[in-house]
């Protein structure tokens, strides 16, 4: 690529998160989020052959993004993949849906140095934030009523932080 006159080295995605959703299957995440996330059927690997992807799912980016950081919630039938455009996309892996279900804001990603992990006890997500703090979600505030009910304010507030934790002074 020719910028100002000069060459400067294009370098290609790299793999930046890995998970395996189950015994069989592994998740792949690269830093150019168009490639989406991959999921691989790992009992199909082998020497010399390239690997057999059992599905892409989307990832909606507006620019330039690239996938940070992946993680299952407790039950490994979510997995969450937080992105550089500071969402954080949740998945139905158990579904054929490929784009994802929902999303959260309120986290400031923007380099892969930030992660997110699901609890494993409970129904909560948190991812950290460049902003020197981390965010904490409810993964159940959309479903919090058993009445089948779900109003446009909680689905708007459903992606929206519980908390945010200050108190870190880097990244």
């Amino acid at each position: 690529m020719r910028l100002s006159g000069r060459l400067e080295k294009v370098e290609p995605p790299s793999v930046t998160s890995l998970v395996y959703a189950n015994e069989y299957t592994l998740v792949s995440a690269s830093s150019n989020a168009k490639s989406g996330l991959r999921l691989w059927d790992t009992r199909k690997i082998a020497v010399k052959e390239e690997g057999h992807v059992l599905s892409v799912l989307e990832v909606p980016i507006s620019k330039d993004a690239g996938v940070t950081s992946l993680c299952l919630d407790r039950f490994c039938s979510s997995l969450f993949a937080a992105v550089t455009d500071n969402c954080v996309y949740e998945y139905g892996i158990l579904t054929s849906n490929t784009k994802p279900v929902r999303h959260f804001t309120g986290a400031s990603i923007e380099s892969f140095y930030v992660q997110v992990q699901a609890s494993p006890v409970s129904d909560h997500l948190l991812c950290g934030s460049k902003n020197q703090q981390a965010v904490l979600w409810d993964l159940q505030d959309l479903h919090q009523f058993s009445d089948g009910q779900t109003s446009v304010e909680r689905q708007n507030r459903a992606g929206l932080p519980l908390f945010t934790l200050n108190g870190h002074d880097s990244e």
